[in-house]
């Protein structure tokens, strides 16, 4: 029996083939990502370049073909990705693939495949952070309107903080650089960040945390002075959760964070995680005036 579609997909990223890979699709593929919509694309040489990148970047990857189907000119796909990035640490992501086949070749594809998270946080944080906390949380999230932030403070803030004129700007206020995975795009974006037990923490619910997941390289620039280090991306409930009540308890108003709290008690794990998340600045450079 002749290999599937999917089958031919796995021997060549099995075999690091990149043009045994790139034509499995056709010249004008698309691609969509329902769960990362901006992440969609059109064209082959798209393809291309996502995968020679991935190649490069993890040498050892390694596919698994879970399971698979073919309905006419649908596959359905469930994979298994693994293997070492070349900065040592692992990747692993699964999900399902749907293929629509045209002459031999993937026309179109449905992309759901994601990070594997090894996280500690348990269904009821999880279930809290996508909908909300309960009625009667401890915290809940108040962040200003979208637009004054990125319309007025963000477009106010990140020349200041660039230039000398930052030194005069409260200690917290930072402004953190960081590299956007998917466009490879600079990311300069203001924020606050405290000191916790010695770390350097930034309380966000924003979606470019998602670009220091498991850990990358950032650049800071805070009271006219300049460092790099590793910003990661923490989701523990247990840890954001001490972060969060360790600032409260401190004085840092709630409002500074976009949250809301009730005075009452402390919030939980679950409730915390539920609204935040926290960046940790880590193996920070001694501060510099360049840059």
């Amino acid at each position: 029996m002749a290999a599937s579609t999917a089958q031919r997909i796995q021997e060549a990223i099995a075999a690091h083939d990149l043009d045994a890979l790139v034509r499995q699709f056709s010249p004008n593929y698309r691609n969509e990502t329902p769960i990362h919509p901006a992440r969609s694309f059109t064209g082959a040489e798209q393809v291309r370049a996502n995968w020679a990148e991935i190649f490069r970047a993890v040498p050892d990857l390694r596919a698994d073909l879970v399971r698979h189907a073919v309905d006419g000119t649908t596959e359905w796909a469930e994979w298994a990705w693994q293997g070492t990035r070349v900065d040592g640490q692992p990747l692993q992501m699964a999900g399902v693939t749907i293929l629509g086949l045209s002459g031999g070749r993937v026309d179109w594809a449905r992309f759901y495949v994601e990070p594997v998270d090894h996280g500690s946080q348990e269904v009821a944080a999880a279930l809290a952070q996508t909908v909300g906390p309960r009625s009667g949380a401890a915290v809940r999230s108040a962040p200003p309107p979208r637009w004054l932030v990125r319309g007025v403070l963000n477009r106010i803030l990140r020349p200041v903080l660039r230039s000398p004129l930052g030194r005069v700007l409260p200690g917290p206020l930072v402004l953190l650089r960081c590299t956007g995975r998917r466009t490879g795009r600079r990311i300069d974006v203001p924020v606050l960040a405290y000191d916790v037990d010695g770390v350097l923490t930034v309380f966000s619910p924003a979606a470019w945390t998602a670009n220091l997941h498991g850990g990358a390289p950032v650049s800071l620039r805070q009271r006219g002075r300049s460092r790099s280090g590793c910003g990661v991306l923490v989701t523990d409930p247990a840890v954001v959760g001490t972060a969060l009540r360790t600032v409260l308890a401190r004085g840092v108003s709630p409002r500074a964070l976009g949250l809301r709290v009730d005075g009452s008690r402390p919030p939980t794990d679950a409730e915390a995680s539920g609204v935040r998340s926290v960046v940790q600045l880590q193996n920070l450079s001694a501060p510099s005036r360049h840059g």
